[in-house]
């Protein structure tokens, strides 16, 4: 409680949240893949691939692994383009097939 000789009920009641909005617990996921949907990433199939990841992982009901969808990673000559962190893995030129299973391996990853 503040140090506040008169305190009304609604200082109580504000306090009281503030405090349990600060003791919250954030979710920080093991992985993030970060997607880039630039405009030449996207039309060799890069947004497919996202809906199609996010959807496995919808599936899975993890929350290990987080994906982001970015702009331009300026890296158009290897469209499409992808990247796992913390592991500081890229996929370039990339299929469907080989995001899937990389994103699969991660949600099945022992921690």
């Amino acid at each position: 409680m503040p140090n506040v000789k008169y305190c009304t009920i609604f200082d109580k009641f504000r306090y009281a949240q503030v405090q349990k909005r600060y003791q919250m617990k954030v979710h920080t996921p093991d992985h993030i893949v970060y997607l880039c949907l630039g405009s030449k990433c996207e039309k060799k199939g890069a947004k497919e691939c996202y809906k199609k990841v996010k959807k496995l992982l919808k599936g899975s009901k993890t929350k290990k692994v987080e994906v982001i969808k970015t702009e331009c990673t300026d890296r158009c000559d290897y469209a499409p383009v992808m990247s796992f962190q913390p592991e500081n893995k890229w996929l370039i030129t990339y299929k469907q097939d080989e995001v899937l299973e990389k994103t699969l391996h991660l949600v099945t990853k022992k921690s």
